[in-house]
């Protein structure tokens, strides 16, 4: 009797869901724990759950979506890797393309029947959460659409790679391997190049847009941090897409002669070897480089990674230990190109690192510590000539150097040319060994405009002032009639304006900070002093601490050099309450270190120390005294102890430079 074909095949069906509905089970023993026996833990902390649940924060979550569809996959198609297996099945009087899409089908229900069930508990108890609802990231339907998406890319990709490989356990460290390949080989990329091109600009934010989203098991993190866009649905279902296409093309192709062969095609071969052996390489490179921190080191750690992954994928995939004759020349060309990669960067072939833009060509400059604020109004832009040509300086002088600093600030820098391109650099840079060219930098008009917010301020906007006392007692006071903020602005611009670079940078010391707050935000606060709360248990605490931080316009530090806010709030009878005064302190001790990296802000008994109570030297030291973050490590200087007056217990610290102290004081310690 002739056969005939049908395109709908219950016998597979039926086959795999006896043979692999204990994938399933599995799944919905997961699910029950992960929901409804975590139901029975009381009200207040199932909210919780379900919170971390619904923004995939909950751990035995997204283990399951993440190993259900992978272990399905390998399971399902486990017979492809098995020559008799393989033979029969195709025997069977039906096509291919039946076969495999009835077997796609099952996976899909065995994997989305129990994840809708869960759905549909979410949504009965989703109400029992209501009082955490608008703290959601997801909707329970958002939560089940984003669940069977995600699952089916990953279980269709397991899927693909047991088609493309040959048995079953390369399949499973394929699936893993391909999964972290995107985001380790970009990763590893940029970071090679950040160890070896001097002034390479690690983008992280690029890292967090794009990187991230190319991996499964990195996506999840967006999934937990923002409302996933229409923009990313769509393009997850590209993928799957992709993946089905891929899927029905490559077994029409595959051979079952393969069965058991490490890839199943040919020209797979060479594009794991390749991959394999540039991962190989930097791994090795930066894992060598990390321990002896030279280029030497780097070099020959890529040569050693190199030919580690190259013999071993030769290996892998001939099933043979001997391989290294065969493919010698390969090696050759290999180790060829390292030498070549590595020499087009050592010498600067292309002018990459060497590359500083003419002064004509440039129409701004953001200069900037790398982890500053990114929103682009809080950019630091230099554009007069005078400032790029300063910023330039910098960059020369840091080219220069022909030993990689290991200390100092990661500093940005992006040159705006008139051409529309953007020239962008990263440098760690030691501010004390450029000091003089610094201290023209922040000297500069549109440094201090760009870090201080105050010139940017609207007086109309600011409802009330605090001030927080950094030193010891923490008191607060508050100033809010219009003309008192107005006066303290005009104070404060002045004071920044006239300041130094010394003075906002290389000795700095704050002994506030002020808070403007916006008006259209309710900021009652308590300003009690610390110790009259301590004192006084009658002192009504309800308002103290609740002003809402969103109100803040803008927090700037009262620094120890701004003599005209100081002279202000003096005359206002404040500065005694928020900031230290000479006649506040009973005493200063003066602990003499030899290096900063020796220093310490507690002042040790058996130290070589001299007390200090005469009013003018006290004066003169709070006038001089700083956090000491810039001290040049080759010059003597102290930590400061300030002893005040009515205090039994408790010091304010600091530091100060030996060539800031009275000649004075310095004879105490030689006597």
């Amino acid at each position: 009797m002739k056969l005939k074909k049908s395109f709908y095949n219950s016998h597979v069906i039926r086959h795999d869901l006896t043979y692999f509905g204990w994938i399933g089970g599995i799944y919905i023993i997961l699910l029950l724990l992960i929901g409804p026996i975590a139901s029975l833990s009381g009200e207040e902390r199932f909210a919780n759950y379900m919170l971390r649940l619904l923004d995939f924060d909950a751990p035995l979550h997204l283990f399951t979506i993440v190993t259900i569809p992978i272990v399905l996959g390998l399971f399902q198609f486990k017979y492809l890797h098995n020559q008799l297996q393989i033979s029969r099945v195709h025997n069977y009087p039906f096509s291919r393309y039946e076969w495999l899409g009835t077997k796609l089908v099952t996976g899909m229900f065995i994997l989305l029947i129990p994840q809708m069930f869960f759905t549909l508990f979410v949504i009965v108890f989703y109400p029992s959460a209501g009082f955490i609802g608008n703290q959601l990231i997801h909707t329970p339907l958002e939560f089940l659409v984003l669940n069977c998406v995600y699952m089916l890319s990953l279980y269709f990709f397991s899927v693909l790679i047991s088609i493309i490989s040959g048995f079953t356990i390369a399949a499973a460290l394929m699936t893993l391997i391909f999964f972290s390949v995107p985001y380790g080989i970009l990763t590893l990329l940029f970071s090679n190049l950040e160890l070896t091109l001097k002034g390479f600009y690690y983008n992280y934010s690029f890292m967090d847009k794009v990187i991230l989203k190319l991996s499964p098991l990195t996506v999840l993190y967006e999934f937990s941090c923002k409302r996933i866009s229409n923009m990313t649905y769509v393009s997850i279902g590209m993928f799957v897409f992709v993946f089905l296409f891929a899927i029905f093309f490559l077994y029409a192709k595959r051979k079952d002669e393969s069965a058991g062969d490490v890839l199943a095609f040919e020209v797979l071969k060479p594009i794991f070897t390749v991959g394999v052996t540039i991962c190989s390489v930097f791994v090795v490179g930066t894992y060598i480089s990390v321990i002896y921190e030279t280029e030497i080191s780097l070099f020959a750690g890529y040569l050693i990674g190199g030919t580690l992954g190259y013999y071993i994928s030769h290996i892998i995939v001939n099933k043979k230990i001997n391989v290294f004759k065969k493919y010698a020349k390969g090696y050759g060309v290999m180790i060829l190109c390292i030498v070549l990669f590595q020499g087009v960067i050592y010498f600067d072939i292309v002018g990459f690192e060497s590359k500083v833009p003419d002064v004509g060509s440039i129409e701004s400059v953001i200069f900037e510590p790398l982890y500053a604020p990114k929103d682009e109004h809080d950019r630091k832009v230099y554009s007069s000539i005078e400032d790029i040509e300063t910023i330039r300086e910098i960059h020369k002088k840091r080219i220069a150097e022909e030993v990689e600093s290991k200390v100092g600030k990661k500093f940005y820098i992006q040159y705006n040319l008139k051409n529309g391109i953007k020239i962008k650099r990263q440098y760690i840079i030691e501010e004390l060994r450029y000091k003089p060219i610094f201290n023209t930098l922040y000297s500069s008009e549109a440094y201090k405009k760009q870090t201080y917010d105050i010139f940017n301020l609207d007086p109309n906007a600011v409802s009330m002032v605090l001030i927080e006392s950094n030193q010891f007692w923490n008191n607060r006071e508050k100033i809010e009639t219009t003309k008192d903020i107005d006066q303290l602005l005009s104070a404060l611009k002045q004071d920044v304006m006239a300041a130094s670079a010394e003075d906002l940078v290389f000795n700095r010391y704050d002994q506030a900070h002020i808070i403007f707050y916006d008006n259209r935000h309710n900021a009652n606060v308590n300003v009690v002093a610390l110790d009259e709360q301590e004192l006084d248990n009658s002192v009504d605490l309800s308002g103290f601490d609740e002003v809402d931080s969103q109100a803040i316009i803008v927090d700037i530090p009262l620094n120890s050099k701004f003599s005209k806010t100081k002279s202000w709030l003096d005359e206002k009878g404040v500065l005694s309450n928020i900031a230290l005064k000479p006649e506040a302190v009973s005493y200063i001790v003066l602990e003499e270190v030899g290096l900063r990296s020796s220093a310490t802000t507690v002042i040790g008994e058996e130290s070589k120390t001299v007390n200090v109570v005469e009013p003018e030297w006290i004066k003169d030291i709070l006038e001089k005294m700083s956090y000491g973050e810039y001290f040049d490590d080759k010059e003597p200087y102290y930590v400061v102890g300030v002893g005040l007056k009515d205090k039994i217990d408790g010091m304010v610290y600091a530091y100060i430079q030996k060539k800031n102290l009275p000649q004075e004081v310095l004879d105490e310690f030689t006597h």
